[in-house]
């Protein structure tokens, strides 16, 4: 088997190319959902009616989205906890979190009366892991320093300031998912 470096070479430096697009295309794609939560759901039906190799190109990929989006919020977590994540912790927990998008999108669907199959679930999950995807990130920048706060400094959780951060934290965490998930639904259900 003969190995071809130039096509090795070229494979890697696509991959790097990829790799810095999205990094670029991340806080764009996040600053316009979280600005206009409405957007998403245009956006993706706008890109489901172009060809596959069309799609997704002046924003984030809806999947690749949520995994950056669930790496941020994860690493926020985990800067808390003692030791760092194995690559199996890390994989259990990106599967658990991965149930949210999907539960709410099996509902949405089930609640319009539309059977659950390969060809409609994909949009609406898309939508859902974009969804998601805004909230997670938020939810993982607010967690970083409240985490910091109770990490670094144990006696704030025992204090009214460290019940107070649970409580902020907790609200905007409600907030959040009331401001950006249950509008699309809303929206979903009056259609």
């Amino acid at each position: 088997m003969e190995i071809n470096l130039s096509s090795i070479l070229y494979d890697i430096e696509n991959l790097l190319y990829e790799f810095f697009l999205d990094t670029a295309l991340y806080p764009k794609t996040v600053l316009r959902a979280f600005l206009s939560p409405s957007w998403i759901h245009r956006y993706i039906t706008e890109e489901w009616q172009k060809e596959q190799k069309e799609r997704f190109k002046d924003y984030l990929n809806p999947l690749i989205f949520w995994i950056i989006s669930y790496i941020i919020l994860l690493w926020a977590v985990s800067n808390s906890d003692e030791k760092p994540l194995t690559l199996e912790e890390f994989v259990i927990r990106l599967l658990v979190w991965s149930l949210f998008p999907i539960i709410y999108t099996a509902i949405m669907l089930r609640l319009r009366n539309i059977s659950l199959n390969q060809r409609d679930f994909r949009r609406p999950l898309y939508i859902q892991m974009m969804t998601f995807g805004v909230h997670q990130t938020i939810l993982g920048l607010i967690l970083a320093p409240w985490l910091y706060l109770n990490v670094k400094h144990p006696l704030l959780m025992h204090t009214p300031t460290g019940t107070l951060w649970d409580a902020l934290l907790y609200g905007v965490h409600v907030a959040l998912l009331i401001a950006l998930a249950f509008p699309f639904f809303g929206r979903l259900l009056l259609r």
